[in-house]
């Protein structure tokens, strides 16, 4: 029945003209400018363009940057990236929090697979690694890690490693 009524109201797919005066009415609000990109079926390079400009208009440098940085993911659901490139300042994505959260986290990968990578290299190279030295490379940083790759090249044996793990 809900369905019944649903399909009966006197509503209609709005026209391509009506869409786009449905649109430039979201212009003017923030939290809806942020769902523009999702707006339509194919987002155009106009209407992405028209989202940058009224981004750009926004007095708050922080609140700019946020909206920027969540325009953009949104539009990157849906449009080529070099589009999004070409029309958002890099560096306002940049200076976004999602943006720096989802850089931290790919840092944090790649640290993380780096250590695992140098751990499996010494043990190739020296056999077995007590817990206690596992431990003591997990600490380290990425210079140290680097540092690291290449010295173990010049090991020979477990002592290598402990005394430099006690130099460095």
């Amino acid at each position: 029945m809900l369905a019944r009524n649903f399909c009966s109201t006197q509503s209609s797919i709005p026209s391509h003209q009506n869409l786009e005066q449905d649109l430039s009415l979201c212009f003017n609000d923030i939290a809806l400018l942020l769902f523009l990109p999702l707006a339509t079926i194919e987002p155009t390079e106009e209407l992405v363009m028209q989202i940058a400009k009224e981004v750009g208009k926004i007095e708050s440098t922080t609140q700019r940057q946020e909206v920027s940085g969540y325009v953009q993911l949104m539009a990157g659901l849906r449009c080529d990236k070099t589009l999004i490139k070409k029309l958002f300042q890099e560096d306002i994505m940049k200076e976004s929090i999602i943006y720096q959260e989802i850089f931290e986290t790919g840092e944090q990968q790649g640290l993380q697979r780096e250590k695992s990578y140098i751990i499996r290299q010494i043990i190739r190279k020296v056999g077995e690694l007590p817990q206690d030295i596992r431990s003591t490379i997990e600490l380290l940083s990425i210079d140290q890690l680097e540092t690291l790759g290449e010295a173990l090249l010049d090991f020979t044996n477990l002592q290598d490693l402990q005394n430099w793990l006690r130099n460095n």
